[in-house]
């Protein structure tokens, strides 16, 4: 289904879309438009994924922290510096 809606745009977007359109890179302005919508809503997806991911990654620090399972610095420097020197071999 579509709906028609009515944007005003600055010129330069105006001109730029005019212009993908006489290039030959898009049929029409509609395309230009739709093609841009439907980057920013699968960017915005994107987004909404990256964040539940680091959410997630935030909890799982804090219910280690929460049970215990904690490192010092000097525990992780030295985990750190051993995967160096073992991917340097």
């Amino acid at each position: 289904m579509t709906e028609n809606i009515t944007i005003s745009l600055p010129s330069d977007i105006v001109r730029s879309v005019e212009g993908a359109v006489a290039a030959g890179e898009f049929t029409s302005s509609d395309a230009v438009l739709l093609a841009a919508l439907q980057e920013w809503q699968e960017n915005r997806q994107m987004d909404e994924a990256l964040i539940a991911r680091i959410a997630a990654g935030v909890q799982e620090g804090l219910d280690d922290i929460e049970s215990g399972r904690l490192y010092t610095s000097e525990e992780v420097f030295a985990e750190l510096k051993e995967r160096l020197i073992s991917s340097d071999s």
